[in-house]
């Protein structure tokens, strides 16, 4: 069999086939083989979907000393068969009759009408050629089954408008490859793009060293200050003998240590927020831009 059946059109096959009369497993297996190339493995489910369903029932016979599981369709089942054959029945009507127009009835200048507004885009002398092959197709077609129902075998205008336009090359344009001019004239002018970038990078590191160094600062004064303090006390340590630059060397020297403690101090809790600060103000910076 050229289409294997599956879903609602093998169980549809199964409860045909139960609707003549009660089947054991292996020989409603048998019976669908007859319909199609299946194995019990594929009937098993679609038998216990139906049987859930409530549309088959299932019940044992005593067969020789053994029992025999048989299905029969229910009454739901007849119903449900009933449903599948009239479907079945639309369908084949379908297929004998095609309506790929749709279903919506149009007259031919509706038609054409629709179809001019479609093929907009078309140059006039194309758009009036393919107005003039559509309106003398309905024509000849309307002589033996009538205006309507010709209409109704032709796909709608704006299809037909869509198939003319990509055949006409109006469809959108696939994306272009770069051309080797293109490349050349990228390579020949790399100097000056490679010497604006070069200048661009050493601005952005040029303020960022300025940023961190504004908000070292004052750290770096405080420990210019400790170390220029401890230096001066060590260094008066060295002149004993002179009292008079003994105390003035030391007296500097512990007026900066005391300068830097009080700086630091003041300063190093104040770092934590710097930082913050800065790295707001950068974020803002670049929202901003975007």
């Amino acid at each position: 069999m050229l289409f294997a059946p599956s879903g609602a059109l093998l169980e549809a096959c199964v409860l045909a086939l139960l609707n003549r009369e009660d089947l054991y497993g292996d020989m409603l297996t048998q019976n669908m083989q007859s319909v199609a190339n299946l194995s019990e493995s594929t009937l098993y489910p679609v038998l216990r979907r139906l049987e859930k369903q409530g549309l088959l029932r299932v019940y044992d016979q005593q067969f020789q000393g053994r029992n025999r599981r048989y299905y029969a369709i229910t009454a739901a089942g007849r119903a449900q068969l009933e449903a599948y054959r009239a479907e079945w029945n639309e369908y084949q009507k379908r297929l004998s009759h095609p309506a790929r127009g749709g279903e919506n009835k149009m007259t031919k200048s509706e038609f054409l009408r629709r179809l001019e507004k479609a093929l907009a885009p078309l140059g006039a002398q194309e758009r009036q050629a393919a107005l003039e092959y559509w309106e003398e197709y309905i024509a000849e077609a309307a002589e033996e089954d009538g205006e309507e129902a010709a209409i109704a075998n032709i796909d709608a205008p704006e299809d037909i408008a869509r198939r003319l336009l990509a055949e006409a090359g109006m469809a959108p344009a696939p994306r272009k490859k770069r051309s080797a001019s293109y490349w050349v004239l990228l390579v020949m002018a790399s100097p000056i793009w490679l010497s604006l970038g070069a200048a661009a990078f050493a601005i952005v590191l040029c303020a960022l060293i300025a940023l961190a160094l504004l908000a070292l600062t004052p750290a770096i004064i405080v420990l210019v200050l400790l170390a220029s303090g401890l230096f001066s006390v060590a260094l008066g340590f060295t002149i004993l003998h002179d009292g008079a630059t003994f105390a003035f060397i030391a007296g500097v020297g512990l007026a900066a240590l005391g300068a830097g403690g009080l700086l630091a101090f003041a300063a190093f809790p104040l770092l934590p927020r710097t930082f913050a600060w800065l790295r707001r103000h950068i974020h803002l910076r670049r929202r901003a831009k975007l």
